[in-house]
């Protein structure tokens, strides 16, 4: 069996209860074209830039809820 671009197309539509499937060979650059078809969204350097922005507020949230911990059962002195 052979794993061509436009059998991939239809392989990943959506469905349920397929069997297993071994391909012997693969269309060269095939791998690359399905993780670019993806990736082309975080091409866009403002959009980078913008998500960059988030990750740090995300992580500045997080470091601020760090401070307000809740007491674990394990330090009740339960025995």
């Amino acid at each position: 069996n052979s794993l061509t671009h436009a059998y991939y197309v239809e392989l990943a539509k959506a469905s349920e209860n397929n069997p297993v499937a071994y391909y012997g060979k693969v269309d060269e650059g095939l791998f690359h074209t399905i993780v670019m078809k993806y990736m082309q969204a975080h091409g866009d350097m403002n959009k980078k830039h913008h998500s960059m922005g988030n990750h740090q507020q995300m992580s500045n949230e997080h470091q601020a809820m760090g401070n307000h911990t809740m007491p674990s059962s394990h330090s009740q002195g339960v025995e």
